[in-house]
C-alpha cells in the first residue's frame, strides 16, 4: 500500500531537471524538412519532424541533440538555457558507384555476396521493342520475364 502512495512522487521525481525542447529544420533555401530524426545523444529518445518541419523533443539538460536526415550531413547541438532551436541542414553530396538495389534494401556492389549481372544500354535488344522486358530478355542467364508480373506466370518469349 505504501508503495502505490509513494509512486506518483517516485514518477514525479524522475521528470525532474527534464525539459520541453522545440524547433524548426530547414535546408538550405529555408524550405522545412519532415522526418528528420532528432535524437538526445547517447539515449533511446527520439523525435521526428513533421511536415512542417517542427520538432518536439524532452531533454534532461545539456544534452546534445542529434539532427539526421538522408541526403544531409549530421548536425549536433548543444542545449543551453534556450528551449527553442532553428536547424538549418546542409546537403551531402557524394557519389554512389554500383549501387544494387534489392527487395528488401540496398547495398554497395562490393559488398554483395550473390550473383548480379550488368546489363549496359548497348547491349540492350534492338528492333522494334513495345516494353522494357523486350529489351532485356534473353540478355540475363536465368532472368524470366512475365507480361502479368507474376513471377509463375507465363514467359514471354522472343519471335
Amino acid at each position: 500500500m505504501t508503495i502505490l502512495m509513494l509512486l506518483p512522487v517516485l514518477l514525479t521525481a524522475q521528470r525532474t531537471g527534464s525539459k520541453e525542447v522545440t524547433g524548426k529544420v530547414t535546408d538550405n533555401s529555408g524550405k522545412p524538412l519532415s522526418g528528420v530524426t532528432v535524437n538526445v545523444r547517447s539515449t533511446k529518445v527520439f523525435a521526428s519532424t513533421n511536415d512542417d518541419g517542427i520538432f518536439k523533443i524532452e531533454e534532461r539538460g545539456n544534452d546534445v541533440l542529434v539532427f539526421s536526415s538522408a541526403s544531409y550531413k549530421s548536425q549536433e547541438v548543444r542545449v543551453t538555457t534556450s528551449s527553442v532551436y532553428n536547424i538549418t541542414m546542409v546537403t551531402s553530396v557524394s557519389t554512389l558507384n554500383d549501387v544494387v538495389v534489392i527487395g528488401y534494401g540496398n547495398i554497395n556492389r562490393r559488398n554483395l555476396s550473390s550473383a548480379i549481372t550488368t546489363v549496359k544500354p548497348e547491349d540492350f535488344n534492338k528492333g522494334a521493342i513495345t516494353d522494357v522486358g523486350q529489351l532485356l530478355q534473353g540478355k540475363v542467364t536465368g532472368l524470366n520475364i512475365t507480361a502479368s508480373g507474376d513471377p509463375a506466370g507465363t514467359v514471354i518469349l522472343p519471335k
